[in-house]
């Protein structure tokens, strides 16, 4: 034992580094470990779910997964096959991968699918965008937000939409990845509300010359008298972008957006403020209106029309015999004066954001002005998901915003868009996504 002991004094810079890359290279092996036996069980609950029969009316067994092989940093596609393509095979799903290779391509492909079951997401908060808005841009959109559940892999950079849905409490990629996949597989279907955001068209006018008269000369020799007018020129209506997350727009998206293109080799605490302290000072000046936030009343309350389903006689036979759904009791709708009335207000803030609301509603978040330092060191509680930032918060329910001093770009769910005057509204319980619970 002394000789040993000996060896390690008289060697010790190789100790360190063996007694170093032995520690990484156990815990390495642990975590492998772990993760085999967590995926082994999951699987098994998978194949365990595949042999159950369906609920009535459900037919899942085909899906549509869109993959973007660029999100995280092109590491998507591996953490995909890893930790979710096994659970759906051992669940009996047909699985047809659609692998998106530019911008825009999921939005015009889900606007064109046809023959599936679910649609599954694999990427990040912008391919989702995509193809929501894909998907309520087709003619048949009130149909086929009923018709296709979504199912979403969180496997891209940013997630917020799918850890609001999923609610996980561990922040491993895999039991995040593996538990949005049993959602799939447990066939659980929430509704979620979406957001519509429609580009105000301001109309360009040019001044021509237009004949107003006809005046006759002193030679009798009519001359047409013009006139300088302006001509509107009309151009194609923009199409609406539907959003989950929210919009934001302001200086902490500016540092952030610098954060993300930032190597991360150097640290989060590093890079952040090193991103939030060369982040120009920016002001966003805007008029709103907008009508205040109603979670329902009987104003805005309306009543869906039942459909006539055509059904055999078999069916409305056996219908009779099936135990029906407990329908929930609905609240008394009160009468809310405020609700549909518009009103102005007028804004200068370093930060704005529209987020989603639990009640169905939108609300508007309003920063407040910062000093360098104050500026820097929120960016740094940023990393633990502090919201000290917001001054002011207004709940609506549509609202038309005109920026007057704006950044040159906001983020919708992510994806980069040109700061323009635009109309948001919230479509309640529009889509269906697969959630745990």
């Amino acid at each position: 034992m002394a000789k040993v002991f000996k060896v390690l004094r008289n060697n010790w810079k190789k100790s360190v580094f063996a007694g170093v890359l032995s520690y990484y290279g156990i815990n390495y092996l642990i975590d492998r470990r772990k993760q085999f036996l967590i995926m082994r069980a999951l699987c098994e609950e998978a194949g365990k779910q595949g042999q159950m029969p369906l609920p009535i009316g459900a037919h899942n067994k085909h899906i549509t997964l869109f993959l973007n092989p660029a999100a995280s940093g092109r590491k998507s596609r591996p953490k995909f096959e890893k930790f979710s393509e096994p659970i759906l095979h051992m669940a009996g799903f047909l699985v047809t991968i659609v692998k998106t290779e530019r911008v825009d391509e999921a939005k015009e492909l889900a606007g064109l699918i046809q023959k599936t079951n679910i649609i599954a997401v694999a990427g990040g908060d912008g391919t989702l965008s995509e193809v929501v808005t894909g998907l309520l841009r087709r003619e048949d959109a009130s149909e086929a937000a009923k018709t296709y559940p979504i199912g979403i892999i969180p496997v891209g950079y940013d997630n917020q939409f799918a850890s609001d849905l999923l609610k996980c409490d561990s922040t491993d990629e895999m039991q995040q990845i593996s538990q949005a996949t049993m959602a799939i597989v447990k066939h659980r279907v929430e509704p979620k509300d979406v957001m519509e955001i429609r580009v105000i068209d301001v109309p360009e006018s040019q001044p021509v010359e237009e004949v107003v008269a006809v005046a006759p000369s002193e030679d009798n020799v009519e001359t047409p008298v013009t006139e300088m007018v302006e001509k509107v020129e009309e151009k194609p209506k923009p199409k609406p972008v539907y959003a989950l997350s929210g919009v934001r727009l302001g200086m902490f998206r500016e540092a952030l957006k610098r954060k993300a293109d930032m190597s991360t080799i150097l640290g989060d605490y590093f890079t952040t403020f090193w991103s939030f302290l060369w982040t120009d000072e920016q002001i966003f000046k805007a008029e709103i209106r907008y009508t205040p936030s109603c979670p329902g009343c009987l104003k805005c309350f309306k009543e869906e029309p039942i459909k006539n389903q055509n059904t055999s006689f078999v069916s409305r036979v056996m219908s009779v015999f099936r135990p029906r759904q407990a329908q929930e009791p609905r609240k008394p709708l009160v009468e809310n004066e405020q609700c549909g009335m518009w009103t102005s207000v007028c804004i200068e803030t370093p930060e704005f954001n529209i987020r989603p609301q639990e009640d169905g509603t939108l609300a508007m978040e309003i920063g407040k002005k910062l000093s360098t330092t104050d500026f820097i060191l929120q960016g740094l509680k940023l990393i633990s998901n502090s919201k000290d930032t917001i001054e002011t918060k207004i709940g609506f329910n549509e609202a038309e915003i005109i920026p007057i001093q704006a950044p040159e770009y906001c983020s919708i769910d992510g994806d980069e868009f040109e700061v323009r005057p635009f109309y948001i509204r919230v479509l309640k319980n529009k889509l269906l996504f697969f959630s745990p619970t």
